[in-house]
């Protein structure tokens, strides 16, 4: 259920929209405009100005999106795009000509979305079959890059429509060696009858991307642009392709059924740190029914769902140790959430999830140089999630609630712990999170504001111990909180000003650690963004992005030199003549320098300060874009 709460109305639609989800608390919706008015290339140029959203990338073949300082769960079109491994979802999957809005969640799911729901949810929406569309963009920027992409959709019949996209990029990176080729196509199918719909999704990504690797501090001094090929240099070759089905069936007036059933898999090669070739599948089935509950004048929205999950995966080597072969992991789990009104605009909704997880794999023993014979692991989780909501009047709801998450080991998380020949070990992490928030909506400003706490148990982390063993551990307990704030204000027709505010204070809160900082994220986020809407044609976007100071990933102790906080500045110039949108988009306005990631890294042989590997970001860049609507 989610509040109807006022829109804007004006001409000039708000880059986003701010409500509140009975079952997950305050929301940020990042509409169609917004993509299109501020000449992004990437889901990460969009998210990052929503208080409490971090975006993260440059070590590993796929970027990163952490909400409270966790990662976040990235669903498409409400279904989990999750890995058995640690390597992040492929978010890039989906073109961002193919989405029709983003919704993001910052808060805690698991009784709702279940695995890896730690932090909060972001969902990609993409756009409908029935929207008819033809339209050729071209993108060229420095570095040098260019992409092309092309969509074509909409009805072939009465009750026959489709989507299909295609799109080819190519970067030639900030630093040397950090070139990127992705060519990427996808195509959707949907069937109306008279009592539903079938929707058939198809995507597929091939990827090509060089490696720059790390630079100690000393070099990023002497130039941030080099590249070194033995500190991290190498390559990455991946295809991912996905199948997914949906098919809503109404039973009655009052109940449906929303069954999905999806099918994701790649295979990859590379020789980063060592030459090795992995391959993944995950296959899901979630069947839901979805309707209300009558009880004299009440009606009380309610979901039952069952969902069920085979995940597999292989990673080969023959100069790495972690060799796993015959890798499976199956979950079962039922959920059910109910939505109880109980006196005006009071209301309680509650939701729960049972989990059972059953994993399996051979893992690679380094003393005798075989594989070790199978072993497993069973897993039992149960989950519940309270919220007590007050739509208090036409423009204001407020919510309190406690919440539930969890993320289980991945596999290659198991397979490199202090003692890797021993199979399983790791603990699936849990986290419960109490949060209220307020949402406030008017026909000009529309603001949202939450204080939440989130305790994690069991988080796994990788680091260096004081028995000198880095490995993967299950860490101490720790601890997330603060507060959050977005606002948008539309003066007139031309003038809208928007901000975003985190304030956290994350840290141990039990073991060695005790009170050191989480590292690898920011206590202090901010964002201020404004545009001018020149006329019905032109309009002027802009952008300061301000990231606070963090300890090196991997620095539980806190024991390097912390990577200072910096402004971005990024602006857009968009203009909608009939058919054609024209786009220009300046990144890093201000040159400033600073790191897509930083590892603590104690054993480097190369001369530095600070015992951190640094991986710096593209400086001065900027793009022009060029779209044909043929409609």
């Amino acid at each position: 259920m989610i509040y109807d709460l006022p829109t804007i109305t004006t001409s000039a639609p708000p880059p986003f929209i701010y409500q509140q989800s009975s079952q997950m608390g305050n929301q940020v919706i990042i509409s169609n405009a917004q993509i299109t008015r501020s000449a992004a290339n990437n889901i990460g140029q969009l998210i990052n100005n929503v208080a409490g959203v971090q975006y993260i990338s440059g070590i590993t073949s796929e970027p990163q999106i952490l909400i409270h300082a966790e990662p976040a769960l990235i669903l498409v079109n409400g279904q989990p795009l999750t890995n058995f491994s640690q390597s992040s979802p492929d978010i890039n999957l989906i073109p961002l000509a193919s989405i029709e809005k983003i919704i993001i969640t910052p808060g805690v799911a698991g009784t709702v979305y279940g695995n890896q729901s730690l932090g909060g949810v972001i969902n990609i929406i993409t756009k409908p079959t029935t929207d008819a569309v033809q339209s050729m963009s071209a993108v060229m920027g420095t570095p040098w890059m260019n992409q092309i992409t092309g969509v074509s959709g909409g009805p072939i019949n009465a009750t026959t429509s489709y989507q299909a996209t295609a799109q080819n990029q190519y970067n030639q990176g900030y630093r040397a060696n950090s070139q990127q080729d992705t060519g990427q196509g996808s195509a959707a199918l949907q069937k109306d009858y008279r009592s539903g719909s079938v929707l058939v999704n198809l995507n597929f990504m091939r990827q090509l991307e060089n490696f720059p690797g790390y630079l100690t501090d000393v070099q990023v001094a002497a130039d941030p642009t080099q590249s070194i090929a033995s500190q991290g240099q190498g390559d990455y070759q991946a295809n991912t392709g996905s199948l997914g089905i949906i098919w809503q069936q109404n039973l009655d007036q009052n109940w449906q059924m929303n069954t999905n059933i999806s099918d994701r898999v790649q295979n990859a090669d590379s020789n980063l740190y060592g030459f090795f070739t992995q391959k993944y599948n995950t296959f899901i089935v979630n069947p839901e029914l979805d309707g209300s509950l009558q009880a004299g004048d009440k009606t009380m929205p309610t979901t039952f769902g069952l969902m069920f999950s085979n995940e597999t995966y292989n990673f080969s080597s023959p100069s790495l140790y972690y060799n796993i072969q015959g890798a499976t992991q199956q979950q079962y789990s039922t959920y059910g959430s109910l939505d109880v009104p109980i006196v005006g605009g009071f209301s309680i909704a509650g939701s729960g999830r049972l989990l059972a997880v059953e994993t399996e794999g051979q893992f690679y023993n380094n003393d005798t140089q075989q594989f070790n014979p199978e072993s497993s692991q069973s897993q039992n989780l149960a989950l519940a999630t309270i919220q007590l909501n007050d739509q208090l009047n036409q423009n204001t709801s407020v919510y309190a609630r406690r919440a539930m998450g969890y993320q289980l080991p991945f596999i290659d998380q198991s397979n490199f712990t202090v003692n890797p020949n021993s199979g399983f070990g790791l603990q699936p992490t849990t986290s419960t999170s109490y949060e209220t928030g307020i949402n406030w909506q008017g026909t000009q400003l529309q603001w949202d504001a939450e204080a939440f706490l989130i305790n994690l148990d069991n988080e796994i982390g990788f680091y260096t111990p004081s028995n000198g063993i880095p490995a993967n551990y299950n860490l101490s307990p720790t601890r997330r909180q603060g507060v959050t704030a977005d606002a948008t204000y539309q003066f007139n027709y031309q003038w809208t000003l928007g901000t975003s505010l985190t304030l956290m204070n994350n840290y141990f809160r039990q073991g060695p650690d005790t009170g050191d900082k989480i590292p690898g994220v920011s206590n202090v986020l901010a964002d201020i963004n404004v545009r001018y809407q020149i006329n019905s044609i032109w309009s002027i976007y802009a952008e300061s992005e301000y990231t606070g100071s963090q300890y090196a990933q991997g620095d539980n102790a806190n024991v390097t030199n912390e990577i200072p906080g910096y402004w971005v500045e990024n602006m857009a110039i968009n203009a909608e003549i009939s058919a054609w949108t024209v786009s220009i988009r300046l990144n890093n306005i201000t040159n400033t320098q600073y790191y897509l990631a930083t590892v603590y890294s104690p054993g480097m042989s190369a001369p530095y300060n600070n015992p951190v590997a640094y991986y710096p970001a593209a400086g001065r860049n900027g793009m022009v874009s060029l779209t044909y609507n043929f409609n």
